[in-house]
């Protein structure tokens, strides 16, 4: 019985190195998420994000008194070129943009794709008013 034991977990020792070795790229991601800030009074920083292809980029809305909402406006280029939206929906343009998002609320998206992709932050003041900031996210 023992050696029963022995002969399954030298098998599956083995076969675990077989397809790390056999598909690296599945067992060691290579991207990098990367932080947008969205602050008060409607700053984002950084303004024009430079990634390379495959990164992902997270927005994290740090306004305090104020909820935001990410807008890509680029149509087909926009959701062609980005996979992976987390808290982003398709918009009637055919882009990606967030719900209002609340303090500390984050969204993310996968640029797999060169280009330049420009984007808006529209701020909802708990005061009343909106108001707008533009950013851009550059893919190498």
């Amino acid at each position: 019985m023992n050696r029963l034991r022995y002969a399954i977990g030298i098998a599956a020792v083995l076969s675990s190195m077989i397809y790390t070795t056999t598909y690296p790229l599945i067992s060691k991601a290579q991207e990098e998420c990367l932080s947008v800030y969205i602050h008060s009074p409607m700053t984002i920083e950084p303004e024009i994000l430079n990634i390379a292809k495959g990164d992902c980029v997270v927005w994290i809305n740090r306004a305090a008194g104020d909820n935001v909402r990410v807008i890509f406006s680029e149509g087909t280029k926009c959701a062609g070129m980005t996979e992976s939206p987390f808290r982003f929906r398709m918009d009637t343009n055919g882009c990606y943009s967030t719900d209002y998002l609340g303090f500390g609320v984050t969204s993310s998206l996968v640029f797999p794709k060169m280009g330049k992709f420009n984007y808006a932050v529209e701020f909802s003041r708990a005061s009343g008013g909106f108001y707008r900031a533009t950013g851009s996210v550059i893919v190498k």
